[in-house]
């Protein structure tokens, strides 16, 4: 069992704030996830995809329950990978 998980968000870079954080083993999981909601007609990002952003935001060790930091910016629709 993979004990930890990488904790990713979208970024509204128009609002400034992150959206609700989900939970991945891999980074190009989190990738390919966030630029299917980009190409998704029925996704508010596929309407404006210029204005979000992928970032991952913590590692997070489920048998600790513990949140390591980790903030950096993953990728942009405009600018992907």
């Amino acid at each position: 069992m993979n004990n930890k998980y990488s904790c990713y968000v979208i970024k509204d870079i128009k609002i400034g704030a992150f959206w609700k954080p989900f939970y991945v083993e891999h980074e190009e999981m989190a990738k390919r996830m966030y630029l299917q909601a980009c190409t998704d007609k029925e996704s508010l990002i596929s309407n404006y995809p210029e204005d979000f952003q992928l970032w991952k935001v913590s590692d997070f060790d489920v048998l600790e329950g513990i949140h390591y930091p980790d903030l950096k910016y993953i990728t942009s629709y405009t600018h992907p990978y």
